[in-house]
């Protein structure tokens, strides 16, 4: 059976995200996360630990919005120019 998350590592993990990473497709920000109470921890907890114990993702958690960059010395006719960016969950 998979360890069990307890409090100190979520509150470990709220400390270690950075605050200003732009959100997913879910739309939480990392200061929306850092601000929870403690029952919003809590549920927050609860919904990892579930996630963990059952061994599946959030359809949400899943996804992201990707970005494509193009390299700004080449051109745009080509695939090859670009790079990408995902947005993920937060989560």
């Amino acid at each position: 059976m998979l360890d069990k998350h307890y409090q100190n590592e979520l509150d470990t993990a709220i400390f270690e995200t950075i605050i200003s990473k732009s959100p997913g497709p879910d739309g939480i920000y990392g200061q929306m996360i850092s601000n929870l109470g403690q029952r919003g921890r809590q549920r927050f907890l609860d919904i990892v630990n579930e996630s963990w114990r059952t061994e599946q993702l959030p359809r949400d958690w899943r996804r992201a919005i990707v970005i494509l960059l193009r390299n700004p010395s080449k051109e745009a006719n080509s695939p090859e120019n670009f790079r990408s960016i995902a947005l993920t969950c937060i989560a």
